[in-house]
């Protein structure tokens, strides 16, 4: 038997299969791997607070890999709740589709299709 890393592409595939088959404990693994290569390659977002020394005031920089981002506490502010939105829109999208294929018994196909009608109505 040969013993060879993964390549990201068939771990996520992996996680698809996971979630179509609604293997909760196989697809949080899935997360786990990816987590981990993206931290051993650098892919792991770091976020510290700072002061600048020329102006005195706070600073929020964020790294990820070779790339470093500093803002304005009101920049990292819109941005973070840019993100809570993105996460609360992605955990509203994932209730609306199991909701669909486990209860409406909908074929996975056509449940993405409504989600992307979904996501047009929401649209302000």
């Amino acid at each position: 038997m040969t013993i060879r890393q993964l390549t990201t592409e068939e771990v996520n595939a992996i996680g698809q299969r996971a979630l179509h088959a609604n293997d909760d404990e196989l697809a949080s693994l899935v997360n786990e791997v990816l987590y981990q290569r993206s931290r051993s390659r650098g892919g792991v977002l770091e976020v510290m607070s700072l002061v600048s020394m020329r102006t005195g005031d706070g600073i929020v920089q964020f790294e990820m890999g070779d790339t470093r981002i500093q803002m304005t506490i009101v920049e990292a502010r819109q941005h973070a709740l840019t993100i809570i939105e993105a996460a609360m829109a992605a955990e509203t999208d994932a209730l609306l589709v199991r909701f669909l294929r486990d209860r409406i018994k909908l074929a996975p196909e056509a449940a993405n299709a409504a989600l992307a009608d979904f996501r047009t109505m929401r649209q302000p």
